[in-house]
């Protein structure tokens, strides 16, 4: 019975969340919240697939977003690295299974490893993570906003949280870097009921 609670109510989700055009901008509605996507994006389709929602841009590629309760944070996993001493590194490491990155370097950074940096902001006393690509050849932008709203749907209480993303594959990087602005010009409004 409780699995069939949350179906109904992430299908209840997705479909309070259609997008609606105003003005160029498309709003993305729940309840008493809206997020408010730039005109420049060039939204010109939307729909649900699963548990995502995905605006399709005639300039970047789809975008898909969430909100609700608990939605993709846009955290990149952390890589795996397997430290092994320098005298046995070269014995060693071709019989290693692949998988992880195998390193006799005593302070090894792991972040070259990463393909995305983070930036923090606030947006209305929101927390904001808006993500990016190191390289633009591979990755994502997007952007992950904590506790917009209080969410109370079928007895599961919680702060509202939205992500959205936009996979770049070969963006150039004046593309990139204007598709990031506009990641940062999303707003979020209360609406009053």
């Amino acid at each position: 019975m409780q699995e069939y609670k949350f179906y109904v109510a992430a299908l209840l989700l997705i479909i309070s969340c259609t997008p609606v055009r105003n003005e160029g901008e498309v709003v993305i509605k729940n309840r008493d919240i809206e997020i408010v996507i730039p005109s420049e994006f060039g939204i010109v389709d939307s729909g649900a697939l699963d548990y995502n929602s995905y605006l399709v841009s005639k300039k970047f590629d789809t975008c898909f977003f969430e909100i609700g309760l608990s939605v993709n944070t846009l955290s990149e996993n952390c890589p795996e690295v397997v430290y092994i001493t320098r005298n046995a590194y070269d014995k060693v490491v071709q019989s290693l299974p692949v998988g992880p990155y195998y390193t006799s370097e005593l302070n090894f950074d792991v972040d070259r490893l990463k393909k995305q940096n983070v930036e923090f902001y606030r947006l209305r006393n929101a927390p904001v993570k808006l993500t990016k690509p190191i390289y633009t050849k591979d990755g994502i932008v997007g952007i992950y906003i904590d506790s917009i709203g209080i969410g109370n749907q079928f007895d599961a209480i919680g702060m509202i949280k939205f992500s959205m993303y936009t996979k770049v594959n070969g963006l150039e990087e004046t593309d990139l870097y204007y598709l990031i602005e506009l990641y940062r010009s999303i707003k979020v409004r209360q609406v009053k009921n």
